[in-house]
């Protein structure tokens, strides 16, 4: 059985994260040497986000304990929405996504 997308409702900033951890099953968080964001929502549009010290669109944090890189990405368009992180150069390695964006009925 196919996993559920999330749907989250229309107009809302909806955040998404990516971690990274060592392929050996460890809690250990890596930073990947480079990272890009990218998403493509349903009307065909794609963003893309490189991180930065100074990024203004793809922030980094510890306060899990371990590197979290997350998007705050306003929910615009209604439909499924597709993206991922991409980690290149040292501890590369790819997070992909799934979400849809619904009308509130009331």
């Amino acid at each position: 059985m196919a996993n559920a997308v999330p749907s989250f409702y229309l107009g809302t900033l909806i955040n998404i994260i990516g971690k990274f951890t060592s392929s050996t099953g460890s809690t250990v968080g890596l930073d990947p040497g480079g990272l890009t964001f990218g998403l493509k929502e349903p009307d065909g549009s794609t963003y893309s986000y490189v991180y930065s010290a100074t990024s203004t669109s793809l922030f980094r944090t510890t306060s899990s304990g371990y590197p979290t890189y997350y998007v705050n990405w306003p929910s615009a368009k209604e439909g499924v929405h597709h993206g991922g992180y991409l980690g290149t150069g040292t501890n590369a390695g790819a997070v992909e996504f799934a979400f849809n964006v619904i009308r509130r009925l009331y």
